[in-house]
């Protein structure tokens, strides 16, 4: 039984991020009945809600804010013979604080990234995983990832010296971040070298193939192993692990109840009925859910942001936080491929179909993504994106599930829903 490895380009656009995915031991989320998934929408009585968005914001503004950059210069040189260095950049993402450097003796360029430690649930592990993963993905494929020179912990990086940070020191690889307007803008041969450089990138992430479903951990000799899961819809569930899974079955029943618990998540901007909708859209998904693994499926195949240069060729895949493994019908496109980013995109998913197609005309090996993704409809990619991105179930399932399941009903149809559960039909967020 064998699952594959996935790296999954996940990001809305700005650098093309990529999922892989692994597994975690500690409290698992166990299957729930109907009964049991109103109790679950229902109860408020939770210790570990996530905080409260605006003063989650402040701690993390207040976290970037406190870094020292005479620190982090001093720890770029600590891993470089005390070469002198200085910091010619600096941006923040949601997780991490990445400080670009370069060494003026030998013209080196490292980035140095700092995780935000209050964004995250799990930041040692998940810093942990991502070396994991990079050194996996450098020894097992020809993708071009960062080298990474030293990673740890134990570090006083900000201006409390009673507390210390946890760190990644890497390449720094020069060119900008993939966005759409690179494409569209760019000429037909540009553009077709740049998508056959994604396709045998995803092509190599397929053939990796795994045994069991988690996230890929360093074991006591440092080499990477299947360990418990990590990913992004996890980090937003304080207290919530999840361990490996040996069936897909059983992963994608844990993935429905990280789906509830996210329903159950205070959502300032939600309306009442907004909030009703969504618990509806999740009930209608429930048998989604259920009949995406076949039996043929469900003990595997189990199967990891990209920066181009001004040729818009392809210099790295980068940031390979979150990555996991995941069932095959789960290893899909990246969204902006699947028609589930902006409206404004949607052509792009033409695009890398038409582009897909014509690769395969001419190499073969391509073949296999087209029949594995194109050559049936199927859900796949809907719940693939609902899985990665919880936030968005109500919108998946108005545009693609709501009038198929439906018709002209749907009103009728959740109006029922809540008079047959009456725990729902008073809840309010």
């Amino acid at each position: 039984m064998l699952f594959t490895l996935i790296q999954s380009l996940l990001s809305r656009w700005k650098t093309l991020l990529w999922t892989l995915i692994r597994k975690w031991s500690g409290m698992t989320i166990s299957p729930k009945s109907s009964r049991d998934v109103e109790q679950c929408i229902e109860n408020e009585a939770r210790d570990t809600l996530q905080p409260n968005t605006t003063h989650l914001q402040q701690t993390k503004e207040a976290f970037i804010r406190s870094i020292q950059p005479r620190a982090i210069e001093a720890l770029a040189q600590k891993h470089n013979n005390q070469k002198p260095c200085r910091i010619f950049g600096r941006e923040n993402g949601s997780f991490n604080v990445c400080f670009f450097l370069e060494f003026p003796d030998d013209g080196a360029r490292w980035v140095v990234r700092v995780p935000i430690e209050p964004a995250l649930q799990q930041a040692w592990e998940k810093l942990e995983s991502e070396v994991a993963t990079v050194t996996y993905i450098q020894s097992m494929t020809t993708i071009p990832v960062p080298r990474i020179h030293a990673y740890g912990k134990g570090e006083v990086l900000t201006d409390n010296e009673n507390t210390t940070q946890m760190f990644l020191i890497s390449d720094y690889i020069s060119g900008k971040p993939l966005i759409p307007e690179l494409l569209y803008r760019s000429a037909r041969p540009a553009r077709s070298r740049l998508f056959r450089q994604i396709f045998d990138v995803l092509l190599q992430l397929r053939e990796l193939e795994f045994d069991t479903i988690g996230s890929l951990m360093p074991n006591a000799h440092g080499t990477p192993q299947v360990s418990h899961l990590l990913t992004f819809s996890l980090n937003e569930l304080p207290g919530v692990r999840l361990p490996t899974f040996a069936t897909a079955r059983e992963f994608m029943t844990s993935q429905f109840d990280v789906l509830l618990q996210h329903a159950a998540l205070p959502a300032p901007d939600f309306t009442e009925s907004d909030a009703k909708f969504e618990r509806f859209a999740i009930h209608s998904l429930q048998s989604h859910f259920e009949s995406l693994i076949t039996d043929e499926l469900n003990y595997g195949p189990f199967l990891l942001n990209i920066i181009v240069n001004d040729e818009l060729e392809l210099q790295g895949v980068i940031d390979w936080e979150f990555a996991h493994i995941v069932p095959l019908p789960l290893f899909v496109p990246p969204s902006w491929a699947t028609d589930h980013d902006d409206c404004r995109l949607r052509s792009l998913g033409t695009l890398f179909r038409t582009e897909l197609r014509d690769a395969a005309r001419h190499d073969q090996r391509y073949s296999k993504l087209i029949d594995e993704w194109y050559a049936q409809e199927s859900d796949a990619f809907h719940i693939a994106h609902i899985i990665r991105y919880p936030g968005d179930v109500s919108s998946v399932f108005d545009e693609y599930f709501a009038k198929k399941l439906y018709g002209e009903d749907l009103d009728k149809a959740e109006t029922d829903f809540f008079e047959q559960a009456p725990l729902l039909k008073s809840k309010t967020c």
